[in-house]
């Protein structure tokens, strides 16, 4: 399953329940996209986190690309599953645990902030890498820097605050 689109999905979840009003339906589909959103973050961190989260796995609902993908002219290869450690798509993960965090008292958050850091942030040229640090060819990207900022700014304390600076201030 895909890290990066799961974790925008769950943190939507999160958003909108937010959003919901005060009386008896809006509480009630307030309660349905939690719920949702916190299944969805132990189905994903179940799959996909291995000192930090992998591009994608297989799972029983999805396994490899379809003939529908293949048919309608993209790249079967990018839907494989990837042991890969992608920083736009752990930063994502960081936002919406992050945010789960905040709403269902997911205590996962400390030890993914610490691993994305350790991942992703070069200290050297305050930069966050596109792969992880064992992952192969380390080249910069600006979709990178900018969701790294983003995951830091939700991850608060001085070494977040400083890879999140140090980047803001290399682009």
């Amino acid at each position: 399953e895909g890290v990066c689109q799961n974790a925008h999905f769950g943190a939507a979840h999160l958003l909108a329940a937010r959003r919901m009003g005060n009386g008896p339906v809006g509480k009630a589909i307030a309660e349905e996209l939690r719920s949702s959103a916190k299944r969805l973050g132990d189905s994903l961190y179940d799959l996909n986190y291995d000192d930090g989260f992998r591009l994608r796995t297989a799972s029983d609902i999805w396994k490899t690309p379809d003939a529908a993908v293949e048919s309608g002219g993209e790249r079967p290869g990018f839907y494989e599953p990837s042991r890969d450690r992608r920083c736009v798509s752990n930063a994502a993960a960081v936002i919406f645990y992050s945010l789960l965090n905040e709403d269902a008292d997911d205590d996962r958050i400390g030890e993914m902030g610490e691993t994305f850091l350790d991942l992703f942030f070069d200290e050297k040229l305050g930069r966050f890498r596109r792969g992880a640090v064992a992952d192969g060819q380390e080249y910069w990207r600006s979709v990178d820097q900018a969701m790294a900022i983003l995951a830091c700014r939700r991850l608060g304390g001085d070494r977040a605050a400083a890879a999140a600076a140090a980047a803001a201030t290399a682009l």
